[in-house]
């Protein structure tokens, strides 16, 4: 439809980018991923709490 843009590559680099950073594992994390990191650091703040 003329000048609709196309959303599938942002669809998919939005993907990629929710996969890099929630689900690859990081070395700089120690080998876990952020959302690993972000549990483990929730949990250790809930119990100094």
């Amino acid at each position: 439809l003329g000048n609709q843009p196309d959303w599938k590559p942002t669809h998919e680099t939005a993907a990629w980018v929710h996969w890099y950073n929630t689900r690859r594992p990081h070395l700089a994390l120690g080998g876990i991923t952020p959302q690993q990191a972000e549990n483990q650091h929730t949990t250790t703040r809930k119990e100094a709490a």
